[in-house]
């Protein structure tokens, strides 16, 4: 598999918990988003959700911390690379909206690489 294109900006990859209703709102400010259930994606394990999008070298997107945290630490200590998990606490669809923004503006694709960010730090 080739690695992904260079790009400024992360491309969302939004996992089944999280509001479908912030896809639009991102991509009518330019920026590239996609979710679990448009792609036919709904029931797959989180180890799949991250594999697919580190395939593709999406950022994801959860409201499932627990998992996806444990899930990255595993990742990074066998050498594994994503292209960066967000993970939140459940809040309104236009505070998630409002931080995924200012994670956007903050930091490029290349600098969300293997980072895990907690989305309550970019409100």
């Amino acid at each position: 598999m080739k690695p992904p294109e260079p790009r400024l900006f992360a491309i969302l990859f939004l996992d089944e918990d999280v509001d479908t209703g912030l896809v639009a709102p991102l991509r009518a400010r330019g920026y590239a988003a996609y979710c679990v259930r448009d792609l036919g994606l709904l029931h797959n394990s989180d180890s799949e959700q991250l594999a697919f999008a580190a395939q593709r070298g999406w950022t994801l997107v959860t409201h499932n911390v627990k998992h996806f945290q444990l899930l990255h630490t595993h990742w990074i200590a066998e050498g594994k690379t994503h292209a960066g998990i967000i993970v939140s606490k459940r809040m309104e669809i236009r505070r998630v909206l409002a931080a995924l923004l200012n994670v956007l503006d903050r930091f490029s694709a290349e600098e969300m690489q293997n980072q895990l960010l907690y989305l309550q730090n970019y409100e």
